[in-house]
């Protein structure tokens, strides 16, 4: 039990940087509308089109980060690289306490999203690593979940704080993030792979909450040993494949010998994995979620002026935060497939609601809100966390960051291409248009994950290598 609640609290820490990218992409809601006004604080009154960069610079920053660090867990491990994160976060938010030109803003908000792009590749990784088996799909939906808290607290303060307020919230936490995380242990799986034995001992019997090398823990640690380093072979036909083949050096090559992109040029499982979930990540972010959450005030402007936008969008993060607890509960309790396919489902009918109720007068004043709420809740519960969790569970070791940076960077890049277009698809094709748009992709999403998505609740990182050696099609 005392091993659970470490990881657990670990696991919070990390669910920080989370809360950070979250605030971040939000604050630019309720912030907008006074950069843009003559009361600006910074001094100059911001453009729609300053204030659309603004608003898609973070994730472009999130995308850079997903290109050019994919590595850097590997390189200086987990811990040092969710460290760099948090100081970028730091000088981030400080540079925007101080900022009193849209430029440096801009620099600012880059900067930002580098951070959390950094803490994207390397988060799932990281969890995956130190928790036990059972509960890594729990684990793994807890950063998505403090994600909706960001959320949430970030439209609350935005409705009743200051600017300098919420700015010197957010650097206080990037601040706090930084200090938690100098409390946490490397990844034991990171140690084993710089040969660190003693090291990488000490920190499996930090997470698994005990001081002495029991044997379930000496068990555990010869299986992240031999699945670091005995895992991947190359066969007769140079193909890479994963059995069980002990610590020992092979004469066709071992894990030590073989690079990350070999591996991912040479496995056709590594490759299926990679294009279903990069696939899964792109459809996904088309279906609008980041959208309704980055441009929430503006959207309960225009499709509810009756009701306050601010009491709108704190009730929208609200229904996010429901959806990330369900997505915990979930995710190790249905299962991955059923979620996904599910929560699909349940977004294309409520944006295919939300067109009729935009195209046509007539509707409560409460309708649209109560909508976008059920599909808020529904896009986190599955569609937004399941892709996410089988990151963590469908590559061997080796793979694991580089596999996490393509698909990251393919996340951030769709994210940042629907930012940025929002506006524009607004304005040419209307509100109800826009979400029509939204609700073809989300069903096309449906059917895509009904013909492709894996079942990974509980299976062993073999067996999910085997499913995408079948083929890219599910069968059971």
């Amino acid at each position: 039990m005392k091993g659970i609640l470490v990881q657990l609290a670990s696991v919070l820490i990390l669910g920080i940087g989370a809360f950070i990218g979250a605030y971040s992409l939000t604050w630019v809601s309720y912030t907008a509308p006074l950069l843009e006004s003559e009361a600006s604080p910074l001094g100059v009154v911001m453009t729609k089109s300053q204030t659309n960069v603004m608003t898609s610079v973070v994730t472009l920053g999130s995308m850079v980060a997903a290109l050019t660090t994919g590595q850097l867990p590997e390189l200086v491990g987990r811990k040092k690289s969710e460290l760099f994160c948090g100081l970028l976060c730091v000088l981030s938010w400080a540079l925007i306490a101080s900022a009193h030109s849209v430029t440096q803003i801009i620099i600012a908000r880059f900067i930002l999203g580098y951070g959390v792009g950094i803490h994207l590749v390397v988060v799932f990784t990281y969890i995956n690593e130190i928790c036990q088996a059972f509960i890594r799909g729990t684990m793994a939906s807890i950063p998505l979940f403090t994600f909706s808290i960001g959320a949430l607290v970030s439209y609350i303060t935005g409705w009743v704080c200051s600017y300098d307020v919420i700015i010197y919230l957010n650097l206080s936490v990037c601040v706090l993030f930084v200090l938690l995380l100098t409390l946490m242990k490397e990844s034991p799986v990171y140690l084993i792979t710089k040969n660190e034995t003693k090291e990488a001992l000490t920190s499996l019997k930090f997470y698994r909450g005990t001081s002495k090398t029991t044997t379930a823990v000496l068990e555990e640690f010869e299986y992240l040993r031999t699945q670091r380093q005995g895992y991947t072979k190359v066969n007769k036909d140079d193909n890479i494949i994963l059995e069980h083949i002990g610590c020992e050096k092979e004469k066709e090559g071992s894990a030590d010998d073989i690079s990350p992109w070999k591996i991912l040029r040479t496995s056709k499982p590594t490759q299926r994995a990679i294009i279903t979930l990069t696939a899964h990540v792109i459809i996904t972010a088309f279906m609008g979620g980041m959208a309704v959450q980055a441009y929430a005030v503006h959207f309960f402007l225009a499709a509810a002026p009756d009701l306050s936008p601010h009491l709108c969008s704190v009730i929208l993060a609200v229904a996010i935060v429901i959806g990330n607890i369900l997505a915990v509960l979930c995710t190790d309790l249905v299962g991955r497939r059923l979620l996904l396919i599910s929560t699909c489902a349940i977004c294309t009918i409520c944006l295919g609601t939300l067109v009729g109720l935009l195209r046509w007068s007539g509707s409560p004043a409460w309708a649209v809100p109560l909508v976008m709420q059920l599909y808020s809740c529904a896009f986190q519960a599955g569609v937004n966390n399941v892709p996410l969790v089988q990151l963590s569970e469908s590559f061997s070791p080796k793979v694991k960051s580089l596999a996490s940076s393509i698909v990251m960077s393919s996340t951030c890049f769709s994210n940042f291409a629907l930012l940025s277009i929002f506006s524009l698809l607004v304005d040419h094709l209307g509100l109800d248009g826009t979400f029509l748009m939204f609700c073809v992709i989300s069903a096309a999403a449906t059917v895509l994950t009904f013909l492709t998505a894996k079942e990974t609740k509980g299976i062993r990182l073999e067996e999910i290598q085997g499913m995408y050696e079948r083929g890219f099609l599910y069968y059971k």
